[in-house]
């Protein structure tokens, strides 16, 4: 398609003059009374503008306006404004068109994109008291702060109509002198027109070169070269001393024989626009308490630094970092107090660091420190002094003074580092080794058995969560009988096992810990509890089933309301139940595990104390629970027949049990010698590998 077809005002030839539309005259005669200049800044305009007749007719749109529209089915020259937008924007701008001279409305709408529509705000002005038409901008609506951004709403409308544009506009003569310029050029260079007029444009409109860049003046470049158009973005310098940044479109002027008779350059202020850019990506990429980068750019950093590893073989250290007293601080005095308590130490870090050194708050109270293209001989001793200086500073809020150490774990990146994720979980399990070890201290994670044990555990969350939604749990079980009747199964523990990758079962060894640390274990526990009830409620063989219940859940008022519901609703006996504790788990939650045994004992439950004799202080806290039966303790059992004092511990564990009124329960018996010797000192019941594996309790309920 050839420039006149798609602008039929652009060109008429003599022997299509009968044959043109009657727009397109309309158009032309339009153009002769606005002037060259007016509409020299409507084609340069990055705003999309359209020059409308007064019956609201199409008559001429800008560059932009054609962009926006992209390529429509019918070209908008000729169409009436309404017919652009959605169905029900036509009443809004009927009425909108209606305005007096110098008057501006504005309307929201919804330009009408193939199927599609988009919000955009139409203002509509009149431009010249005898051209009789309209001009219609268009501004996307994002936020409002598209409509804003150049500047809103000036009062008052200048020669040649100009001042409805909410760009500024300059026009020269072929020296490059100004020769007009609209009010929003006045504001935004800080010269009046009546001072600028003579003056050469360079003078008048101050645009700025980046330090050693040539100087490139889109005016100038008009009058060298007679360019259509050239558009670029600029700093600039007022008159009154502010800095701007615009964008500048600029074209030049010609006269019939060709020759430059001037230049316009249309431009608008994205100062505010570029600050208020600049101020989102400072919030994305920084802390707001601290000022401190966020765990976002950190990361982000981070994978870059291992990038340069594996392209220059450079190292890096990375530090993670818990501060060892915030939760009190937070805790007692509010979040107030641990917000400052945060910035003070955020200060104390930075202070501490080298400029280049980039320091995050990773969350809570927990911070990063990244060291590029440094090594341990150089990055330890930095590390060490972030920690010197936490120890050498104190928080005081409302008199009180808290010290404000930290525990810090380490970790190099290096050409052989797997991935960003991988340093953060070992440089986290490194730290919380730090802290197991003593805190206000650092413990680099390739040396430390410690901190590898803490990434498996972290490794294992994932593994665990996919094996709750993916039904990857099962549960075994394990018999107990009579130690005077090997053949009579009495009680059955029943233990959870969790499939491997390799489709194995794996033990509770391998992910109870890491359960545990990452509070998982209440999830895990109702897991438990809904299939052994489900199981249960099957058998009617009068045997005792067992199932583990951990101190987390203990603690927890909303999981014995569970069990409770559960019981109702499975419909198994009460007195098939047991829920095994460990004397440690009850120990540490004395209140809650005696409260939960009490509740549960009411309906008929049994409870058995697991593990008994390896706390430090077992006897004196039995009294405390009232519980059912006590599990002796393997470590002793094993190795009762080889060693007289964890015998004597099997027996005084034994009477005292008896002397209470307790069911005696010996755990891991591995041999038959060893049922004789339980036997012949009393004990109830045995259980272990001597009396039974541990089977699937889905091929038991099969059976």
């Amino acid at each position: 398609m050839s420039a006149d077809s798609r602008n039929p005002a652009a060109s008429r030839t003599a022997g299509s003059a009968d044959r043109e539309p009657a727009w397109s005259r309309d158009a032309a005669g339009y153009s002769e009374r606005l002037g060259t200049f007016f509409l020299s800044a409507f084609r340069l305009s990055a705003l999309p503008m359209a020059l409308l007749d007064t019956d609201r007719r199409i008559l001429r749109v800008n560059d932009a306006m054609l962009a926006l529209l992209g390529v429509p089915e019918r070209l908008p020259q000729g169409r009436k404004l309404e017919e652009l937008f959605d169905a029900t924007d036509r009443e809004p701008i009927l009425a909108a068109a209606k305005l007096q001279l110098d008057s501006r409305v504005e309307v929201d709408v919804r330009l009408q994109l193939g199927s599609l529509t988009r919000p955009h705000r139409l203002f509509l002005s009149r431009p010249v008291p005898d051209a009789g038409c309209l001009v219609a901008e268009l501004h996307e609506r994002r936020g409002e702060s598209a409509l804003t951004a150049g500047g809103a709403g000036q009062a008052g409308y200048g020669a040649m109509g100009l001042s409805l544009m909410r760009e500024g506009v300059i026009e020269t003569d072929e020296h490059g002198l100004v020769v007009g310029m609209n009010d929003r050029a006045e504001e935004l260079t800080g010269w009046s027109r009546a001072r600028a007029l003579g003056q050469s444009h360079e003078r008048v409109l101050r645009l700025l070169s980046p330090a050693g860049a040539p100087p490139r003046n889109p005016l100038r470049l008009c009058l060298q070269g007679g360019a259509a158009r050239i558009s670029s973005e600029h700093q600039s310098l007022s008159r009154d001393g502010r800095h701007l940044n615009l964008r500048c479109s600029a074209g030049a002027l010609l006269r019939p024989d060709g020759g430059i008779s001037g230049a316009v350059v249309v431009f608008e202020d994205y100062t505010r626009m570029n600050l208020l850019s600049e101020e989102l990506a400072y919030r994305s990429s920084h802390d707001p308490v601290t000022g401190l980068l966020n765990r976002d750019e950190f990361e982000r950093r981070v994978n870059l630094a291992l990038n340069r590893s594996r392209r220059h073989g450079v190292e890096h250290l990375l530090g993670y970092i818990d501060l060892d007293q915030f939760k009190v601080v937070n805790d007692v005095h509010g979040h107030f107090a641990g917000d400052e308590m945060l910035r003070q130490i955020a200060a104390v870090f930075r202070a501490s660091l080298r400029p280049e050194d980039a320091l995050a708050r990773l969350g809570g109270d927990e911070f990063g420190v990244l060291l590029e293209d440094t090594g341990l001989g150089e990055g330890m001793p930095l590390l060490e002094g972030m920690l010197e200086a936490a120890r050498g500073n104190r928080f005081v809020w409302e008199g009180q003074s808290f010290s404000t150490t930290a525990s810090m774990g380490a970790v190099t990146i290096n050409a052989r580092t797997p991935d960003s994720s991988r340093v953060m979980s070992l440089a986290d399990a490194a730290c919380y080794a730090a802290k197991d070890s003593g805190r206000n201290r650092v413990r680099l994670a390739e040396d430390d058995d410690e901190a590898a044990r803490r990434y498996n555990q972290m490794s294992m969350v994932s593994r665990i969560n996919r094996a709750l939604d993916e039904n990857q749990f099962s549960l075994y079980y394990e018999d107990v009988v009579r130690a005077d009747a090997p053949g009579e199964v009495v009680y059955r523990e029943l233990l959870l096992r969790i499939r491997g990758p390799g489709g194995e079962m794996q033990p509770p060894a391998e992910f109870i810990a890491a359960a545990e640390r990452y509070y998982m274990m209440s999830a895990l526990d109702r897991w438990v509890v809904n299939t052994a009830l489900d199981g249960i409620a099957g058998r009617k063989d009068g045997i005792i089933y067992a199932i583990n219940i951990s101190g987390l859940s203990l603690g927890d008022p909303r999981f014995l309301d569970f069990v409770v519901e559960r019981l109702r609703e499975s419909g198994v006996s009460p007195l098939q139940v047991c829920f095994e504790i460990t004397e440690t788990a009850a120990i540490t939650h004395l209140s809650e595990a005696r409260a939960f045994i009490e509740r549960l004992s009411e309906t008929g439950c049994r409870f058995a104390l697991d593990d008994f004799g390896s706390g430090m202080a077992s006897f004196s806290y039995l009294r405390n629970l009232p519980v059912h039966y006590i599990k002796i303790d393997g470590s002793f059992v094993r190795s009762m027949q080889a060693n007289r004092l964890d015998r004597g511990m099997v027996e005084a564990i034994n009477r005292i049990g008896h002397d209470m009124g307790l069911i005696t329960i010996a755990e891991h018996v591995e041999d038959n010698s060893l049922v004789e010797a339980l036997r012949g000192i009393g004990v109830d019941w045995v259980q272990g590998h001597a009396i039974s594996v541990a089977r699937p309790f889905d091929e038991l309920l099969a059976s």
